[in-house]
């Protein structure tokens, strides 16, 4: 059997990495599910060993941390304007 810290932190690892995939990376949604603080879910990534990148050091293959949510007007220009933002970032 292993130890009980060791357990512990196996657990935490394979929890949080399973609700930052189910919140599509977006930490906050993350923590939301998980029912803590977003500090706190910060925390809890960098003692389970998880390296959390800012969305600009992000390979545009990989999920974000944040996700701008689809326009409910495809001709919205105010939408348009925020994804040609977020394409050239």
């Amino acid at each position: 059997m292993k130890p009980y810290r060791e357990a512990l932190l196996e657990f935490e690892q394979q929890y949080l990495t399973s609700v930052l995939a189910e919140s599509n990376g977006n930490v906050s949604e993350a923590a939301r599910r998980a029912g803590v603080f977003r500090t706190h879910f910060y925390k809890m990534c960098e003692r389970a060993g998880i390296e959390l990148r800012p969305l600009k050091a992000i390979d545009k293959d990989v999920v974000p941390h944040r996700v701008i949510r689809e326009a409910p007007d495809e001709g919205n220009a105010e939408w348009k304007a925020l994804g040609e933002q977020h394409a050239m970032g």
